[in-house]
Parts: C-alpha cells; structure tokens; sequence
C-alpha cells in the first residue's frame, strides 16, 4: 500500500528534529514538529505504451512545528525524501505555501505530491 511506503520513506529518512510521522490525523498531545500525510485526491490515467489504465493518487504532506526557519528546513527534506524515495515514485505537484495556526501556536507547510508504484 502506498501509505505504508510514504510512512516508512518519511520514517526512515530521520529527518533531523523531526519527532514524529502521522496518517491524517496527529495525537492531541504530542511533540512537535511532526509531519502528517494524506490522501487528497485520485487521478485515473491511461498509460501510453500499454494503454492500461491506473489511479494515481495525490498525498498532501504537512510539516507542522513551533519554530518557522524549522519547518521550512523540515519541507525541503521532505521533498529531497520524496524525490529519493526507490519503492515509488513520487512527483512534486505544488507548495501550498506558509500557514499559520493562532490557536495552536503552530507554523505548517504543505505540499502536494503524485504518487505512484510500479
């Protein structure tokens, strides 16, 4: 399943500082900063060279924290993680840009990624 591929990508890269990785939702208390992932949509296409069709999921991952320069650092390896990953391919979509969260006093980035496993 490529969840598990993007929980074990996200896990065992160690990004530095990182003190977690969440599907969908994160425990209420816990430590931060942490990254969350989830499916955010699916796109059917049609190979060319075989002319099967297959989904292609999109996974929106989040990095959340208390210090801004953190975060940011913490989005870059992500995506450097993602690029690298060799159990699936991973294509970057779009950076929805910087987010602020008053009431949890929490900084996030998201990004948007396709992908896919052979």
């Amino acid at each position: 399943m490529i969840e598990e591929m993007i929980y074990t990508a996200l896990t065992d890269a160690n990004i530095p500082g990182v003190t977690g990785v969440d599907a969908v939702v994160m425990p209420q208390q816990c430590d931060y900063p942490r990254i969350r992932y989830q499916r955010v949509g699916v796109e059917t296409i049609q190979q060319h060279d075989s002319g099967d069709v297959c989904d292609v999921p999109s996974f929106q991952i989040d990095v959340y924290g208390h210090n801004y320069k953190q975060v940011r650092e913490i989005a870059v390896a992500v995506r450097a993680t993602m690029a690298a990953a060799t159990d699936f391919t991973a294509r970057f979509i779009t950076e929805s840009g910087d987010d602020y969260e008053p009431e949890h006093r929490l900084f996030r980035v998201s990004q948007d990624f396709r992908v896919w496993s052979d």
